[in-house]
């Protein structure tokens, strides 16, 4: 922490990676519900992303644009992102060109091959794709023949799983009587993922390693979708989807020319945050009238979230309704002791600490943080402007 020259408290880091990706998440929520079909809710949403990203350590390395950019892109395609349904995933890649050369990692947004299955159903051309994996142990039968392609496969259902050793997907079209069949070997696979990872950082992370069985389901469905027959019109987001994966199989984490609205969202995300919401009498008239103020993006108070019931001190008015000094005192009560908070937290004497910056800040002012009322209206001022500052 530093203060204004009469402290020597250790420093403290307040904005993390996580509070900074749920305030970018928060100012890109008007974009992403715009594009939300009816099945999913901007709540949803940001549960499902903020509790995918707090569980993967990898994801909050990442830059918190790169994830809100996958959170959008997952939102106009319909797909929960990261969800039990499977559809799509953010996954942590490392990007040489970042932090001047220096590197660093960056979020994409990964489809998964039930997403892939589930948009090809929306477009109301495929009646069904599936995909399976052969197994050794597994009985297989394909024959190509003049009257069309004969496939059986009947799985080893007893005992252990064997090593997989072909995929294969099926696509019925709608009207079609005959289905749409591509198969591929585990060598056919295994060849696209090395080509996919020769510009891997590490070998160890990433879909291929965590996931193969899923990614070799993905990689046939893929290549059947170069075979199917859907228009424009009707697979729009389908085609989009499959360049996109396609591009980033290729080392681009680029949307371009896809129709996503990410590529506007995520140009005003790099902007400059808007000022901050009134303070003062201002900011907490909105909060007694029940009319709360604009949601904070760039005060210092704003970077964590403080605890419930430091944020609630000094909110309740006076009978008959506050005046003007007590709304300003108030506030200042409430700044200061939710800095407190954010400043004290995993602190092992968190209540000595508090009242060492409270000391720092009134330059010798020995008071508890549940005195902070006692103060005169000047040296409120000056405790929550070096508490700001800290």
């Amino acid at each position: 922490m530093t203060t204004t020259g009469h402290s020597n408290l250790p420093a403290t880091q307040v904005q993390t990676p996580l509070s900074s990706f749920k305030q970018m998440l928060e100012r890109a929520m008007p974009s992403i519900s715009a594009v939300l079909p009816r099945h999913l809710t901007p709540e949803r949403v940001a549960k499902i992303a903020t509790l995918a990203v707090s569980r993967s350590p990898l994801l909050l390395e990442c830059t918190p644009t790169s994830i809100v950019q996958t959170v959008i892109i997952s939102s106009q395609l319909g797909l929960e992102m990261g969800g039990p349904l499977g559809h799509a995933y953010p996954v942590p890649y490392w990007n040489s060109k970042l932090n001047g050369g220096n590197g660093g990692r960056e979020c994409q947004f990964v489809i998964g091959y039930k997403g892939i299955i589930e948009l090809a159903r929306r477009s109301g051309e495929v009646q069904s794709i599936e995909a399976r994996i052969v197994r050794e142990g597994d009985v297989f039968e394909y024959e190509i023949t003049d009257a069309g392609t004969r496939l059986r496969h009947v799985p080893k259902l007893d005992g252990e799983l064997g090593a997989w050793r072909l995929v294969y997907s099926i696509a019925r079209l709608t009207g079609d009587t005959l289905p749409q069949i591509e198969l591929m070997s585990r060598a056919q696979v295994l060849a696209i993922r090395d080509r996919v990872q020769r510009n891997a950082r590490r070998k160890d992370e990433g879909p291929w390693f965590t996931d193969e069985e899923e990614m070799a389901r993905k990689t046939v469905v893929k290549r059947l979708a170069k075979f199917l027959p859907l228009s424009v019109e009707k697979a729009g987001d389908f085609r989009a989807a499959v360049e996109l994966d396609n591009r980033a199989d290729g080392g681009e984490n680029d949307i371009s020319g896809l129709g996503f609205e990410a590529a506007e969202v995520v140009a005003t995300e790099a902007a400059p945050p808007p000022p901050p919401p009134t303070r003062g009498a201002a900011g907490l008239k909105a909060a007694v009238s029940k009319q709360a103020p604009p949601a904070p993006t760039s005060a210092p108070e704003a970077q964590i979230e403080p605890e419930p019931e430091a944020a609630a001190v000094g909110l309740a008015p006076a009978a008959g309704g506050p005046t003007e000094d007590e709304i300003n005192r108030a506030e200042c009560v409430r700044q200061i002791t939710a800095r407190l908070a954010v400043l004290s937290k995993g602190k092992k004497d968190a209540e000595a600490y508090k009242s060492a910056c409270l000391s720092s800040w009134s330059d010798g002012w020995h008071k508890s943080e549940t005195e902070l009322g006692d103060a005169t209206p000047a040296l409120l001022q000056q405790i929550l402007t070096r508490a700001l500052e800290s």
